[in-house]
């Protein structure tokens, strides 16, 4: 397969999912090709890659906010959120178990991804064992350690890392947590709505 093939394969099979055997019908070529071909330009983009930093300036940052957050938080540097892989299930009990992500009710692999209030994508952990703790992909992730005094972080509520931000002088916004039992004050409410 020519380079062009084999990149344009390699995205095609990222982008949409194709099965290795489509796409080997699709080039003419056996699917361990195909199969060789994607782990190689995986491996390679991965390697190329991961050099580079994504993780904005605060000046950056400053320079491309929304006018939405300037009035508010306008030392607002990341919007935090957890997404899980469904993993087929291991044969290995114990392997299972680590994988197994409570909250999915499935096996699954779990990273935590961090964009710019503008939209871009400036944060991406590696991929953890479902049954690894929120709070603990946020321990180990260097997230916290990118972060300067003063910084706001917007994240969901089930996000357990006030305590962690604390330690760096920074600040978590999160909805408020509400049950049958108690009402969300409207300030709250109001302060979530916007």
């Amino acid at each position: 397969m020519s380079i062009e093939d084999q990149i344009f394969t390699f995205l095609v099979y990222v982008k949409l999912g194709r099965l290795t055997f489509d796409l080997a019908v699709a080039f003419k070529v056996p699917p361990s090709t195909v199969s060789r071909t994607v782990i190689t330009w995986a491996n390679f983009l991965y390697f190329t890659l991961r050099r580079l930093s994504i993780w904005p300036t605060r000046a950056q940052i400053q320079r491309h906010l929304p006018s939405c957050f300037k009035l508010m938080f306008p030392n607002f540097r990341v919007i935090l959120d957890f997404t899980e892989i469904f993993v087929e299930a291991a044969s290995s009990l114990v392997l299972q178990s680590e994988v197994f992500s409570s909250y999915k009710n499935h096996t699954t692999w779990k990273g935590m991804l961090g964009i710019t209030p503008a939209g871009a994508v400036s944060f991406i952990t590696a991929l953890y064992c479902g049954s690894i703790s929120d709070k603990e992909i946020n321990r180990c992730s260097g997230i916290i350690e990118l972060l300067d005094s003063k910084d706001y972080v917007m994240a969901d509520k089930g996000f357990i890392i006030r305590e962690l931000l604390a330690k760096k002088d920074c600040n978590l916004i999160i909805p408020p947590i509400s049950n049958c039992e108690e009402q969300v004050a409207e300030k709250e409410a109001e302060k979530t709505s916007r």
